[in-house]
C-alpha cells in the first residue's frame, strides 16, 4: 500500500521563510459560497487554529473555460492565504487558459489585496512523480516531463513580471510515497 509520507513544495526561487498551515481545494463540486464557508471552518475546527491557508490545484473554476476560480474572492473574504495552483497536466492550450485565468484574477483582485494573500505559485501538482516509472506503474495519471514544468514555470513568471505578484515565489509540488 503506498501512503503519502511527505508532501513539500519546492521552490525554485527563494523560499518563503513562514510556515503555513491549512488544506487542498480542488475547484470540482466548489462555488464561492463552498469556499467560504469551507475556509471559515477551517479554523474553527479543534485543532486547527492556525489553518489559515489553502493550496489551490487549479486557477480555473469548474465548468469554465478559463474563469478565476471562486476560491480567491472567498479568500479575500476570509484573510486565508492562497498557494495557487496551475494545473499543467494538460496540454499548450490547456495551460494558456491557465495563465490567462492567473492574469485575470490580478487585475479582478490586485487591487483588494490579493498580494497580502498570495504566499507563493505551484505549477504542476505532482507532475514528476506521475510522469515516472513509478507513478506510471502505479496508475497515477498523466504528468509533465521536467523540460515542460521549466518552461511553464518561465512562463508563470514572466507573467508576474511589474504585476501585483511579482515577488511571489514560484515552483513546482512533489510528493515524496514510500511502500
Amino acid at each position: 500500500m503506498r501512503e503519502l509520507t511527505l508532501y513539500a513544495v519546492v521552490f525554485i526561487a527563494s523560499a518563503a521563510s513562514a510556515t503555513y498551515h491549512g488544506f487542498n481545494y480542488a475547484a470540482q463540486g466548489n462555488d464561492y459560497e463552498s469556499f467560504y464557508r469551507q475556509f471559515s471552518l477551517s479554523t474553527s475546527l479543534p485543532g486547527t487554529a492556525s489553518f489559515s491557508s489553502a493550496r489551490l490545484y487549479t486557477m480555473i473554476q469548474e465548468g469554465g473555460n478559463n474563469t478565476v476560480i471562486e476560491a480567491i474572492p472567498a479568500a479575500l473574504a476570509t484573510n486565508t492565504k492562497l498557494l495557487l495552483g496551475l494545473w499543467t497536466s494538460v496540454d499548450g492550450d490547456g495551460f494558456a487558459k491557465e495563465l490567462a485565468a492567473l492574469e485575470c484574477a490580478m487585475s479582478l483582485y490586485g487591487s483588494q489585496g490579493l498580494s497580502d494573500l498570495v504566499i507563493g505559485i505551484s505549477v504542476g501538482s505532482e507532475d514528476l512523480y506521475r510522469s515516472s516509472v513509478l507513478g506510471a506503474s502505479s496508475g497515477s495519471g498523466p504528468g509533465q516531463d521536467i523540460s515542460v514544468l521549466v518552461d511553464y514555470i518561465q512562463k508563470v513568471r514572466t507573467l508576474l513580471q511589474g504585476s501585483v505578484l511579482q515577488h511571489v515565489p514560484v515552483g513546482v509540488s512533489i510528493s515524496n510515497w514510500s511502500n
